[in-house]
Formats: structure tokens, sequence, C-alpha cells
């Protein structure tokens, strides 16, 4: 299951490999404030966006219209750039809604924004960027953060601030807890094992990636450890996970055939702080296809 895109995403690749990912972007919040792309060998492209040219780029998703959203956490509002790096406009102002952006994604005509500070999660217009509805339940959430879609169409979402992770059903509705075991640290990333068992949650407080039982909620252990303070979680094109470490300055990649995991970019090619990954196809073959929302696949499972 994607957390990016719909299911569309899966036949609209198979119609065209050109849209494979060929590049990452790493997104870094405070204090480095910048959008760094490397290429898939995790060599340095460039810096698609200087530091603190936009304040806190914690985690973009590419949109429909071709275009890069990206939230801040510090000034809790949405902008959307092109691949070049510029800055095209405000999409979701400072409206007192969302409060600490940072977890960011489309589904469909929706860009749906989670609170880390004050736990709600909006849902906009991805186009107008007209405030619609909080997403789940109200008053359930401290400090929202990652959103997972389940393929009953529950939703988990960490809550950062309660060291918990909440399910919700389809209409928002709150449905108790996933889990609120001791484990839990700040959870933040989470995503799903290559076999549809198991979640997998990091964990910023100590870096921390745990296994937990999808059907139970039941810890299962950890699978590796990504540095200290792991944010987002996400499957690259190779089938690895990558974890972006934002206490060691790096992005870590585990390797399921090998069970291990090694850093595959580290702070000696200009990382400070990356708080999530996300995997493009070129500028060119995005512009040109025309509807690259559906082409960069964040995650493994469909």
């Amino acid at each position: 299951m994607y957390k990016t895109v719909s299911l569309v995403a899966t036949a609209l690749l198979a119609f065209s490999a050109a849209a494979e990912p060929t590049s990452l972007l790493v997104f870094a919040g405070p204090p480095s404030g910048w959008i760094k792309e490397y290429d898939l060998n995790g060599t340095f492209v460039q810096d698609l966006l200087e530091p603190r040219e936009y304040a806190s780029p914690q985690y973009g998703a590419i949109g429909p219209d071709g275009l890069l959203y990206v939230s801040s956490w510090t000034t809790h509002r949405v902008v959307k750039m092109d691949l070049a790096g510029n800055i095209v406009s405000e999409v979701v102002p400072n409206d007192g809604v969302v409060v600490g952006k940072t977890f960011l994604t489309i589904r469909d005509d929706e860009l749906i924004v989670s609170g880390s500070t004050n736990g709600a999660i909006g849902v906009y217009d991805v186009n107008t960027g007209a405030y619609r509805r909080n997403l789940v339940q109200e008053g359930v959430m401290n400090g929202a953060h990652s959103v997972f879609w389940l393929d009953s169409g529950d939703m988990l979402v960490t809550d950062i601030i309660d060291n918990s992770i909440r399910r919700f059903g389809s209409d928002g509705s709150y449905l108790g807890d996933f889990s609120d075991d001791a484990i839990l640290a700040q959870p933040a990333g989470m995503e799903l094992s290559p076999d549809g068992t198991t979640l997998y949650v990091s964990n910023f407080t100590n870096g921390q990636i745990n296994m937990f039982d999808l059907a139970t909620g039941d810890h299962l252990g950890q699978l590796f450890q990504a540095g200290t303070a792991a944010d987002d979680l996400t499957y690259g094109p190779d089938g690895m996970l990558y974890a972006a470490s934002y206490g060691t300055n790096s992005i870590y990649r585990y390797d399921f055939d090998a069970g291990s995991a090694e850093v595959f970019i580290d702070g000696t090619k200009g990382l400070r702080g990356p708080n999530s990954v996300l995997f493009i196809p070129s500028p060119g073959v995005a512009m040109a296809i025309g509807i690259p929302g559906l082409l960069v696949v964040r995650r493994r499972r469909s």
C-alpha cells in the first residue's frame, strides 16, 4: 500500500517505465532548512532549496500539477515548488488549524497535512488549498505525525507526543489504540513489511525501528537501529527500506535480503538533521507525463 499515492499509480507506472524514480530528495527542518537532491547511488546532485530559503521544509509530495508540495514545521504552512527548486506559491497559509505542519501526503484531490503540535490532521483541496475537514475525530490526537492507510480503509496515526499509535475508521472515528507499548518513544514514521503482516515504526527519541504485528498490535522486536532521532520511513525503487536519522545526520537503508542496515548517505555528503526522503523521477520526465503525482511511488506495497 502507498501512503502518498493512490492505487492508480501501479497501472500508470507499468504504462511508462520512464516514470521510475531517478533521484531522491532529502528534506531537513531546523536548523538546516533545505532540500537536497541525490542520485540513486547516494551521490550529491544539488541543493534543490537553499538553506533557510523556506523555513523548516520537513515533508514533501508531488502533486497532480507536477509541482512539489512542501510543509513547514515552524511557519505552519505549505508551499508548492517546481522541480528546479523555485517556490511557485503558497497553498496552505498559517491558518491556525494545523499547527506544526510535518507529515504531508496527497490522495486523489486531497492534500493531507499533520499537525505535530496541536494534533489536527487537515484535509485541504489540493488545487485551491481550501480547508475541507479534519481527517480524524477531534480531541484524540495530541501530536499527529504519520498517517498510514490499511487495506480495510482504517487509518493508523502516530502520536509523537502521547507515544502511541491510534487507529481510526475510514470515516475518521476513533477505534482505539493500535499500540501504546512502552517501547514507543516519540513514534514518527510507519511502513509495512514486504509480506504485509508487520508494521515498522520509527522512534524519534532513540532511533529504533520497531516491529508490530499488524493484526494484533503486539510488539515483535526491533528491525534495526537507525542512528538517533529516526523520522520518516519509505521504500526505495530497490525494495530497500530507507530511514531518515535526524540525530546522526544520515539516511539509513535496510536490505531485507542481507537482513542488515547500513548508512546510505551521511554528514560528509552535506546532510544535517534530515526528516524525510522522497523518491522522484527526473524533472523532465515528470513534466512530460503530466500526472506526476501518481508517478512517485514512496511505498513498496500495493
